[in-house]
Formats: C-alpha cells, structure tokens, sequence
C-alpha cells in the first residue's frame, strides 16, 4: 500500500458551510467538471461548460477558512510525491462536480468541513470530512486529477466593448 501525504488541509465554520455549498450548486448549472487552484492567498474554484461559452471563478481567501495549511515540497520527505505544481507552489487538480453537490445537499447537523488533498505515487485525492453533531464523522474521498487551469484573457483596450442585443420580450 502507498502512504498518502497531505499536501493542503482547509477547514471551513459552520457559519461559511452554506455559502460554500451554494457554490458548488451555482456551478453545477453551468459545467460538469470543475478545477480547484490552492494558492498561498486562497483556494479559486473553476468551471467551464462543455460549449466554452461560460466560465466561472470563485475565491475564497484564507479569512474564510478556520485552518488553511498547504505543506509545502521541501516539508514534504517522500522523494516518491509528484511535484506539487509546475511553479512549485500552487495546487492544481480537477474532479467531476455532481458528487461534491450531492454530499454538500444537507448540512443542518455539520458543524464543520475539512478539505484534504493528497497524493501517493499513483494518484491523488480530495477529501471531504464532515465533522456532524454527536461526535458524528462523515469521510468522502474523490480521487482527482492533476490538470493545468484554464484562465480568461480579455483586455479591455484591445477587444473593446461589450454590447448585448436582446429582444424586451426574450429579456
């Protein structure tokens, strides 16, 4: 067996819990796929429809978590750990969105979640512990996958401005 080492652990209130799972039911409506991008200074969420037509960001900052720790290469003394990233500081990995939606549906008993990522020499994973009322845990383990992330590029200046011709009746 593959020790698994833990290369971000976030941990989110019961005060933020809805707001982060309205995320997760924000972005269902648009893509099937989404990424994740750990950074020093927040965790970005991303989705991309299927036609590129849409694509949607959300950050949250470190004040948001009530634990936010990424463990960086050099803590790490596994030389069988995959480098983090190309740049060696950002976390980049991409995971099919229904399950996360599903288990973030009922939170009226969780009292607070903690995000683990982690990896082995064979493949990665992002766990979803949910820590419930009564001493009750809940552990969901996705597997993921490392992935480049999309960015929009869009410049004001050279691609001017936007204009939306809509009928009053279709608006």
């Amino acid at each position: 067996l593959h020790q698994f080492e833990d290369l971000f652990v976030g941990t989110i209130p019961t005060k933020q819990l809805k707001q982060f799972a309205l995320t997760f039911q924000c972005m269902s409506k648009f893509g099937n796929e989404m990424t994740f991008e750990v950074t020093p200074n927040c965790l970005l969420m991303r989705v991309l429809n299927d036609a590129k037509t849409v694509f949607l960001t959300f950050r949250f900052g470190v004040a948001f978590f009530e634990k936010y720790q990424i463990i960086n290469e050099n803590d790490i003394n596994s030389s069988n750990i995959n480098p983090i990233s190309t740049d060696g500081r950002n976390l980049k990995f991409k995971a099919i969105l229904k399950p996360f939606t599903a288990i973030l549906r009922s939170l009226r008993t969780v009292e607070r979640l903690e995000l683990i990522f982690s990896e082995n020499t064979q493949y990665s994973t992002l766990t979803f512990r949910l820590h419930c009322q009564r001493g009750i845990l809940k552990t969901h383990i996705f597997q993921v996958e490392r992935t480049d992330i999309y960015h929009v590029v869009f410049d004001r200046r050279n691609d001017g401005p936007n204009k939306f011709l809509i009928k009053p009746k279709t608006l």
